[in-house]
């Protein structure tokens, strides 16, 4: 039946405390269809089932570089959703992020990370650039998308099945984009294989699936 739509998470500041207390507001795997359940000490897993086809996308990276779905064949990478003006969620998702890199630098080398921004019209690659190098990211491993509001709607939406709402902000304030806190990994051929809370519990398991498919 392949992916459902998972969570939302949403970036009011008023939302901190609650975010802090459960970053991820993470869907139940039932919810989720084939999210990793968050335990430190599953058994062995099954190979990944192919969940879905990533559809063709024209995006743009932080250094103003075109990326499109072809490019990324033949790497496996992990998607993230976040925006730069998002002030709870999105930077603990970044800073797990962080770790995740840091991680997988000696357990997965070859695995990419990808920070799709929900909010492109202001997300621009020079705003992504300056975001990224806030976390102190190595580009080379993690990249950061932006692009047309319908490119990146298309991708978030139908390719990853993650939700993009915007909600009410306070006047004056950052906007409030609800979306998917998932974590989505994509395999070489372009099939996204597995999604997970993004929690840092579940980087063991990701891992492991990460090496799978290297």
């Amino acid at each position: 039946s392949g992916l459902v739509a998972l969570a939302l998470v949403g970036c009011q500041p008023g939302q901190a405390a609650q975010a802090a207390a459960a970053p991820d507001r993470a869907a139940t795997p039932d919810e989720v269809g084939g999210t990793v359940p968050a335990t430190q000490d599953a058994p062995p897993r099954a190979a990944l089932p192919v969940k879905a086809p990533v559809p063709d996308f024209s995006l743009q990276r932080q250094d103003g570089q075109p990326v499109t779905l072809a490019r990324m064949r033949g790497q496996v990478w992990l998607a993230s959703f976040i925006f730069t003006r998002c002030t709870t969620i999105c930077p603990l998702i970044s800073e797990k992020l962080k770790k995740l890199e840091q991680r997988s630098l000696r357990e997965a080398g070859a695995l990419k990370l990808v920070s799709i921004s929900v909010d492109p019209d202001h997300d621009t690659p020079e705003v992504l650039s300056a975001y990224g190098k806030k976390f102190g990211v190595d580009f080379d491993r993690w990249q950061f998308w932006t692009g047309e509001r319908a490119q990146v709607q298309k991708l978030v939406t139908d390719g990853f099945k993650q939700l993009i709402i915007p909600a009410p902000s306070a006047p004056g304030g950052p906007p409030d984009i609800l979306h998917g806190g998932a974590l989505v990994l994509v395999d070489q051929a372009g099939k996204v294989r597995a999604s997970y809370e993004s929690h840092e519990v579940e980087l063991d398991l990701l891992l492991k699936d990460v090496r799978s498919l290297l």
